[in-house]
């Protein structure tokens, strides 16, 4: 279960997830992100958990110029660091 709520604060247009996203669910985590005009911000404070394909889209969009708002240590760390960097030394 999970919501999507959208609002602005200035010229930025913020897009709130919140509960579980789940591999179903991003079909409508890309159209809500792709209709999102201007400054985008993403605010991730509520959202519990996420399948690796979501996170996976989420980052794309980071990618992409969209801003990190809220969220958790862990999240923004999951979706800010670079895919390599997570391999250990050999």
């Amino acid at each position: 279960m999970f919501r999507i709520t959208t609002h602005h604060k200035g010229r930025v247009r913020v897009v709130a997830f919140a509960g579980h996203l789940e591999d179903s669910d991003l079909e409508e985590v890309r159209q809500v992100l792709s209709s999102s005009a201007g400054q985008v911000e993403l605010d991730l404070s509520d959202l519990e958990a996420c399948s690796g394909p979501v996170a996976q889209e989420l980052r794309g969009w980071l990618d992409k110029g969209v801003r990190l708002g809220s969220a958790s240590p862990f999240l923004r760390m999951l979706l800010t660091m670079k895919p390599d960097a997570a391999q250990p030394p050999v």
